[in-house]
């Protein structure tokens, strides 16, 4: 029994091992030496000033930057390796600063938390000039011979490259051609059902149904399937819910018949 449990220790430590790739290793005493000379010359050299603000800017940054290097070089790794194990650790604990964060900004009231964001960017706060996208919906405008399409040039502004670059890589998560048309042209509609409430999605039709949905996340979707398929990446099929196999076993257990039945009905 002991030399079963031994073999089997064995196993596990050399799997492990072959898990883990040559010439990355963590740099836990590196770090901790990094971080310690990093306080102490905080300490000693860099004093606080009489600004609160401005030291509370400091600590808080101090403050996450080492929980961020702890937190790189202690937590264990993921199932990812590549391109190192350390990009992965150090994305894991951005997300649980950002969720700490979250939950900070939870117990404060909306302009506590407005007052708070303008101490990272002082411009926020300002309210942004609406633009009118359903205006003039005229493609070709005859009153204006000097730039007849001054309406489509009009709207041509960072949201188009982002719409395309945002199909782009949806595509390469959805990894289905129809499922990310679904979803494209529903979109489109929610802007329709939302424009009393956003301004914002007032578009013009040529704008929702060509420029957005036709060009922007068609390329979008068509260089997406062309990238997967240059890099050989697997393709999904997303079917309805009938013609899923084990969704077939589950409705054994519904109502077989949702006939109506007459027990006291009496026929001659």
């Amino acid at each position: 029994m002991k030399q079963g449990f031994r073999g089997m220790f064995q196993d596990f430590k050399g799997k492990e091992n072959r898990r883990q790739i040559k010439g990355m290793r963590a740099h836990t005493v590196t770090a901790l030496i990094f971080m310690i000379f990093f306080l102490l010359y905080e300490v000693f050299f860099n004093r606080p000033v009489d600004d609160d603000v401005d030291n509370v800017k400091r600590g808080v940054i101090a403050m996450v930057s080492a929980f961020i290097l702890l937190g790189v070089t202690v937590i264990p790794d993921g199932p990812f390796k590549r391109p190192h194990p350390a990009v992965w650790r150090f994305t894991f604990i951005l997300s649980i600063v950002y969720e700490l964060t979250l939950i900070f900004f939870l117990y404060q009231s909306a302009s506590g938390t407005k007052k708070l964001l303008k101490h990272l960017d002082p411009s926020l706060g300002v309210p942004l000039e609406e633009k009118d996208y359903g205006g003039n919906c005229l493609i070709y405008d005859p009153d204006v011979p000097d730039n007849p399409y001054h309406n489509v040039w009009d709207k041509m502004d960072l949201f188009v490259p982002l719409h395309f670059f945002g199909w782009w890589l949806k595509t390469l998560l959805l990894r289905d051609m129809w499922l990310c048309w679904v979803i494209s042209v529903m979109f489109e509609i929610v802007e329709y059902t939302l424009e009393h409430q956003l301004p914002n999605f007032s578009e013009c039709w040529w704008d929702h149904w060509i420029l957005d949905a036709l060009l922007c996340n068609g390329l979008g979707i068509y260089f997406g399937l062309k990238t997967l398929n240059y890099f050989t990446m697997k393709t999904y099929h997303w079917r309805g819910l009938w013609n899923i196999p084990t969704y077939r076993k589950i409705r054994i257990y519904n109502i077989a018949l949702w006939k109506v039945r007459q027990f006291l009905y009496f026929k001659k």
